[in-house]
């Protein structure tokens, strides 16, 4: 998952890496919360520098509530989340969704994912339904 890449529970090795470059298709782009847009070669560069960033943050990690399907038709699906982290003990939310790709073979799950649109929580916005669920990557 993303946690265990940040915070280096697992090594800065090709093998955990190419879990990446697997789920995000050669198309992906993101809207970040801040409204910034990342397609896939950037993100991924970005995801590589990142590798154990967290590693001092013994708290710190990333997980996924109010998983819910709006759509699916064709091969695609499109869900929406809350993605919270915690990190240096700060808790922050943020709502997504997600547009993926359906029965991509070599993929974890099957899955791969194409976009990715996300907003910042409002702070008083209902704490985390179960914190013990990460969001694989």
């Amino acid at each position: 998952t993303t946690s265990v890449w940040f915070t280096n529970v697992v090594p800065d090795e090709s093998t955990h890496y190419a879990r990446f470059e697997y789920v995000l298709n050669d198309a992906f782009k993101m809207v970040d919360a801040n409204g910034r847009l990342s397609e896939r070669p950037a993100l991924l560069e970005e995801l590589r520098a990142a590798h154990g960033c967290w590693q001092a943050d013994a708290e710190a990690r990333i997980w996924c509530d109010d998983v819910r399907l709006l759509q699916r038709d064709r091969g695609t699906a499109l869900f929406s989340y809350r993605e919270w982290q915690r990190v240096a003990g700060e808790l922050r939310g943020r709502q997504a969704s997600a547009l993926f790709r359906e029965d991509v073979a070599g993929t974890p799950n099957r899955l791969q994912w194409m976009h990715v649109h996300e907003t910042w929580l409002p702070h008083d916005e209902p704490l985390p339904i179960d914190d013990d669920d990460d969001l694989g990557a």
